[in-house]
């Protein structure tokens, strides 16, 4: 599992390259077939993150969140999910979000 910490209040989002099974051939054009939500412990969703594909590195993905100012202070999680003809596939290790108390406001 890995991990990433950040502030309340910060912006949040990551990059992410998609692979063929041969992993060295990227999948591009796909973006609307994936999804990453962010929960808390109890499975409450906090935030559902926009997915875009970079212009710049055609299958390589921009998952942003919104406004993090709301989100509790303590461990969230996410993944990412892909969909394909009806097939769903989720990565096999999930991303813990440390999200720490902001000092300046």
């Amino acid at each position: 599992m890995s991990s990433v910490n950040m502030k309340r209040g910060d912006s949040f989002g990551f990059s992410n390259e998609i692979f063929e099974d041969d992993g060295v051939t990227k999948i591009t054009g796909i973006a609307s077939n994936l999804k990453c939500q962010i929960r808390d412990r109890y499975d409450v969703l906090i935030d559902e993150l926009e997915i875009t594909e970079s212009t710049e590195a055609p299958g390589q993905y921009l998952f942003r969140a919104g406004p993090t100012s709301e989100w509790a202070v303590g461990p969230l999680y996410s993944d990412i999910q892909y969909t394909v003809d009806g097939l769903v596939v989720s990565t096999l290790e999930n991303i813990v979000i440390n999200v720490e108390r902001d000092v300046t406001r």
